[in-house]
């Protein structure tokens, strides 16, 4: 169980770290469509790996699972990876300039993966309770 425990919480740090190294600089004004500095691409590029990884290690500890109530939770988690790393696409490709950069969306996706986060591991905190 303490396994379980390192894992999602090694995960968490991962996703933490994408998402600080993707906020909006202390002058930006906030507008639909800006762009990141040009020194934040490898930084972007680094954390939208991160990300991927983190979301196929949940994938494969849900499969690994094989439902369950420990399944549930950890499909919540999954799903949360899966919308974070769709936002973190998102502004990616904004930065490539393939599509339009739209930080509300992007914004509004990252605070629903932070729901998804958040009602998995609640669901694991009450089983391992």
């Amino acid at each position: 169980m303490k396994s379980i425990h390192h894992l999602l919480t090694a995960m968490m740090a991962a996703a933490a770290f994408a998402a600080s190294a993707l906020a909006d600089t202390p002058g930006s004004t906030g507008s639909e469509a800006s762009t990141l500095p040009s020194g934040s691409f490898l930084l972007q590029a680094i954390a939208l790996l991160v990300v991927i990884a983190c979301v196929l290690a949940a994938m494969k500890f849900y499969t690994s699972i094989r439902g369950g109530r420990v399944g549930r939770g950890w499909l919540w988690v999954s799903c949360g990876f899966l919308v974070f790393a769709v936002a973190q696409l998102l502004l990616f490709a904004g930065q490539l300039g393939v599509l339009p950069l739209l930080v509300m969306w992007v914004d509004a996706l990252r605070v629903v993966s932070l729901l998804l986060f958040f009602v998995g591991i609640n669901q694991l905190r009450k089983i391992m309770a």
